[in-house]
């Protein structure tokens, strides 16, 4: 999996595959072979699978439960969801099984060739940027309905910002694991040393700029960095957001791309000033960005996903905050997540239905946030996460949760993220190209890639 600043490349929150391509993910809907479109537009409608009226009533037999990943720490956490589902329904078995080789492009192919066949598939994963094309090619089933029949389940108990990702006009089709998002972390040491006072929600984007300056300097071995980001569009969506500006001209079915509008290139050129102009973040001319647990960057917004990989690695006192205050006064933040749905060619859509809330509720987001996985997407969890090992503000992640916003809705976007928005935002940062051209340039490639309804 591709490096940058130390995380993991994702897009939406959910592990980004290696073997990823903007044309695997289209034939994986079937919006590149005309036969798979084909089938899965003459099966169901995704819609009106589930049993019509009444209470859900898991019908007996056996559901096939397709992993997002299942590598030894994620397959502990997913037998033990299993073994609780299937001791609550005796009359349902579970299948878990891996997913296909070649990374998401392997799995979305998976997933609409299973459909348009109409092979056994009952829940399958997803990450928040595929939802548009996902819904539109009919392979998530509509979970309005369920929830319609099903009193135990409350969609007021999840972050509103995980919800809106899971929907598309305004209907929902996912349920989320966990949530991601950035946090501020900081070196404690690094920050103690040069007299630097550590940040809270007061921070401003200009008073991260101000320490970084104070924090930055050394040369080689002993170089420290004031400051380090996350440099993908869903990492710096919040730089955009909360300056006033946005990738897109709408939040759902946008229309053309609009980095070069003033508030959305004002924010891009703020980060990119950052690294070439007052050279307090690594990554100029393309150089190698040290990771935060290295000890060499003082302060750094990356995902809340990353705690866990802190935690072990760091060899010095730390903590988080808030991202900073953008010009709008406001702080809000990316709801990253992992999904799941349920196939509309289940057999046993009741359940499927029951299986999703065993993953996607209070037990399975348990699970998933005591590992350190994400941060904890429903009600509930709060005093045991709290509870859990350093950094010592958790409390700032559940602050965060609701100051959540979906990614942009994009139709296509599949086929737009890495060469327009990926491609040209690394060009920026290295200095190849200026953040103005970047922008123009994004524009002009997304624009018309972007699938119109």
């Amino acid at each position: 999996m591709a490096v940058r600043g130390g995380e993991k490349r994702v897009w939406g929150g959910a592990e980004r595959g290696t073997g990823m391509t903007r044309r695997g993910w289209l034939a994986g809907l079937g919006m590149g072979t005309g036969a798979v479109v084909t089938a899965a537009c003459g099966g169901q409608s995704g819609g009106d699978v589930g049993q019509s009226g009444g209470p859900i009533k898991p019908e007996p037999g056996t559901l096939l439960w397709l992993y997002w990943s299942n590598p030894p720490d994620r397959k502990v956490l997913h037998d033990q969801i299993v073994a609780k589902f299937q001791a609550e329904n005796p009359n349902v078995k579970v299948d878990g099984v891996d997913p296909p080789s070649g990374g998401a492009a392997g799995y979305v192919t998976k997933v609409a060739v299973m459909t348009s066949a109409g092979e056994k598939l009952d829940v399958f994963g997803l990450s928040p940027v595929w939802v548009p094309d996902n819904v539109d090619a009919k392979l998530a089933h509509d979970l309005n309905s369920y929830a319609a029949r099903d009193k135990a389940f409350k969609v007021d108990d999840y972050a509103k910002g995980v919800i809106d990702a899971g929907s598309w006009k305004g209907k929902l089709y996912f349920l989320a694991v966990f949530a991601n998002f950035n946090l501020l972390y900081y070196n404690k040491t690094l920050l103690d040393r040069a007299g630097v006072k550590y940040p809270d929600d007061t921070w401003t984007k200009e008073m991260v700029l101000d320490a970084a300056r104070k924090l930055t300097g050394a040369d080689g071995a002993t170089k420290v960095w004031g400051f380090n980001f996350s440099r993908d569009l869903n990492n710096i969506s919040p730089y955009i957001w909360n300056n006033g500006g946005d990738a897109f001209d709408k939040p759902e079915d946008p229309t053309k791309a609009t980095m070069s509008s003033a508030a959305s290139l004002e924010a891009l050129q703020w980060l990119v000033d950052l690294i070439n102009k007052h050279k307090v973040a690594p990554g100029e001319g393309g150089a190698p960005q040290p990771t935060f647990q290295s000890g060499q960057v003082a302060m750094q917004t990356m995902p809340v996903g990353n705690l866990g990989q802190v935690a072990r690695d760091a060899q010095f006192p730390w903590d988080v905050t808030f991202i900073p205050k953008g010009k709008t006064g406001k702080r809000e933040n990316y709801a990253g997540t992992l999904f799941y749905g349920v196939s509309v060619t289940s057999k046993l859509p009741d359940s499927a239905w029951s299986l999703l809330k065993t993953i996607c509720g209070s037990y399975g987001v348990g699970l998933h946030v005591q590992a350190q996985i994400g941060a904890p997407s429903i009600k509930g969890l709060e005093k045991d996460y709290l509870a859990m090992p350093p950094p010592a503000n958790r409390k700032v992640v559940l602050d965060t949760l609701p100051l959540l916003r979906a990614l942009p809705k994009v139709r296509g976007m599949n086929d737009i993220y890495e060469p327009a928005f990926t491609t040209n935002l690394n060009r920026a940062y290295a200095g190849e190209i200026t953040a103005t051209d970047a922008a123009r340039l994004i524009d002009e490639k997304a624009t018309p890639l972007i699938k119109k309804s």
